[in-house]
Parts: structure tokens; sequence; C-alpha cells
């Protein structure tokens, strides 16, 4: 499709946005039905055009760090500004800030101790970030290793303080909405809930028997949600850390050496589906009720050629359900998948010279944007036939 195309189809989405707008707002009890059904049929032409619109995508924008990070993290703090925590080869956790539009840095923290962060997570207000990290303790006379969690203090780049209790890699934590509590998943197959203020590991939860890779909290605000490499995702009621219910993605009777696991899980925002990344690369979207799935097939093309042959290449490197909750966007390598969740049609395949996409994430205005290991990227429906431009 040209680009004069593009111009067009652009307009239409925006004409069909601003006129659904205009039905809502002029709704009345005198003619509800009337404009039920016309609201009807202009949401259907809208969900046409936004599906077809990631088809013109293309990087549109290149912001450079001028310095190798390894982006853990990636985040909107408003219409004009975006934030990325990563860490550099030194073992450095560090927070920017930058203007999205300019590609100025407006901010850089970087924390004070050096720490391997497996997993990593920003407070809803921005002003805390949680690692999860193995280091020396010396505090029994004899160094040993053990695993916490830190929080480091964004403007000072202080940690304000360490949670200890895991007994392996910490690779997930979230802080739940209220702002109150933390969740942790580990290694060690078990999930901790800790009180955020005072640091106290109020329950642990058991039950997974492999390595836990996500923790989230459900939608309803009263359940956490985990999966393993156990080829299981666990449903836990968050007052009383009882099990509530588990669903296998493979067969039940699948012997264990087959088993397939899982790398990270995402709840729709219908509250119905369960997304779940596997670790071979497929997609598999789980009806909640029936336990039915759908599936999106692997993206990994092996290259022969080459000598090393990791199955940890096949999984995917992110996954994230759009904000509309109609299309879902996987990342392999240096290229990112763009899917049509109701057809699983693959709608468009985005490729990149900037190197290897570590983290991607959605946009308020509906763009993407994805972090390399020396910069940022933009991708949007481009307003000109020219190439990404590189900001200074």
């Amino acid at each position: 499709m040209n680009k004069l195309n593009c111009q067009k189809l652009s307009q239409i989405i925006s004409e069909a946005q601003l006129l659904h707008r205009q039905l809502k707002e002029t709704l009345t009890q005198e003619n509800v039905q009337a404009a039920k059904k016309k609201e009807s049929e202009m949401l259907e032409t809208l969900s046409f055009f936004e599906r077809f619109k990631f088809q013109l995508y293309e990087q549109i924008k290149i912001i450079p760090m001028r310095q190798r990070l390894y982006s853990k993290l990636l985040d909107e703090k408003n219409e004009n500004t975006i934030r990325s925590i990563g860490s550099d080869g030194n073992n450095r956790i560090i927070f920017q800030e930058w203007n999205k539009n300019t590609g100025q840095k407006l901010k850089e923290r970087v924390m004070e101790k050096q720490v391997e962060a497996q997993g990593i997570c920003l407070s809803h207000d921005g002003k805390y970030i949680y690692t999860g990290q193995e280091e020396g303790d010396d505090s029994s006379g004899r160094i040993k290793l053990i695993n916490t969690i830190r929080v480091w203090d964004t403007e000072t780049g202080e940690c304000k303080q360490i949670l200890k209790g895991h007994n392996y890699f910490v690779v997930s934590i979230i802080e739940s909405v209220d702002g109150q509590t933390l969740f942790s998943g580990s290694y060690d197959g078990t999930i901790k809930i800790w009180d955020k203020s005072s640091g106290t590991c109020m329950q642990t939860l058991h039950g997974h028997e492999g390595h836990i890779q996500s923790v989230l909290e459900g939608k309803d605000g009263k359940t956490i949600i985990s999966d393993a490499d156990d080829g299981t995702i666990r449903f836990w009621d968050k007052s009383s850390g009882k099990e509530i219910s588990k669903i296998y993605v493979d067969e039940k009777d699948t012997p264990e050496e087959e088993r397939v696991g899982i790398s990270k899980i995402i709840e729709s925002s219908n509250g119905r589906e369960m997304i779940a990344a596997l670790s071979d690369g497929r997609i598999r979207i789980i009806d909640l009720q029936t336990l039915m799935f759908r599936e999106i097939p692997s993206t990994y093309e092996e290259d022969r050629n080459s000598k090393f042959i990791n199955s940890r290449m096949k999984e995917l490197a992110d996954i994230i359900e759009t904000k509309n909750g109609r299309t879902i966007i996987s990342m392999q390598g240096q290229q990112i998948f763009i899917w049509d969740k109701e057809t699983l049609e693959l709608l468009n395949t985005l490729s990149n010279d900037s190197g290897y996409i570590s983290k991607i994430s959605e946009l308020q205005d509906g763009k993407l944007l994805t972090a390399y290991y020396d910069g940022l990227g933009i991708w949007g429906i481009p307003k000109s036939p020219t190439s990404p431009k590189k900001l200074p």
C-alpha cells in the first residue's frame, strides 16, 4: 500500500473515531434504539480500520541512548514522556525519562549499588523501582549468596529497603493496584506477598512444581495469577493464599520431560481469557470458562548454519495485548508480529535494523514503543514517505 493510501486510511480512522464520540454525546432516550444501531455499525467500521491500520505501521522515530543498555521495562508517564529501566554492562540499574517528541533525555538516575537484576518493576507512581537479584550477604560473618528484593528511590538512586525470603532467583515482581502490596515469583517455586511499607512477608504460596516465570494480579482485584515451567497457570485467592484452580497448557498426563513451559501470561482485557506465551514460541488463547484454546504458531525460524541451537531461542522476547483487546503483538529477534486476536491472522510483520528487541509497550496514542540495546523505537503510521527519523 502506497503512502497516499496510508494517509487516506489514517484520516478515515480519525474521522470514524470522531463520529463515534459525537454519536455517544448526542445519544438521547427518544432515539436510543436508532442510535444504538448506528453506534454498532460505527464500531464495526472502526474495528475494521483499526484492525488494518497495523498493516501500515513502520518505525517512525529512533531515540538513541548513547550507551548500551538492556531495557527490562518500558512505561509511559504522560502523553509527552516515556520511561525506561535497564541495566548496563556493569550491572548498574539505570532509570531514564525521555521526551518522546524531541528525543531529549529529561532525567537519568543510576541506582547506588550494582546488582544483576532478574526481575524488575516500577511502582505505579514512578517513585520506586523493585528489583530481584542474587547477592552476597556477610551478616553471619561468612559471605553467602542470598536472593533479595531491593526497593530503590528513583529520585536519589538510594536503596530504601531489602526484602529477604526467597531461596532462588526472583524473576517476577508486581505492585498491587492499590500500591500497598508487592507480589513476587521465584525459581524456588513460591509466590510471596509482601507488605510494602514494612517489608514483611505476609504469605507464601506453594503449589508450583517448577520455576515460576511471571505473576499477575487479577483484574477482579481478588486473585493472583501465576505461571511456571511446570506447564501450569494457577489462580490463587489473594486474601487466604489458597489455590483456587489451575490450567495445564498441555494434557495433564503429558510426561514431565515432554511438557511445554510457559514464559509469560497476560489476562485479556475482557477478563475471560488468558494469553500464554509458551516456551517453544507458540501463543495460546485460553477460554477460562470452557478451557478450550486457540493457538498462534511459533514464528521461530531455525538458522541451519548456526552451530549453536538453544531451545530458549524459540521463546518470544515479549507479548502484549493492545488496549482495545483486538490485537496481540509478539516479538522475536529483530521482528514484531501483529496478530488479529479474533481470527489469529497475521496482520503484519515489522522488521528493523536497530538490533534485537528486548521489550515492547503500547502508548496511549496507539503507537508502539520498543527497546533495543542502545535505543528506543517508536512505530506508527508514517505521515510522509521518509526513513525513520533518528532524533539527536
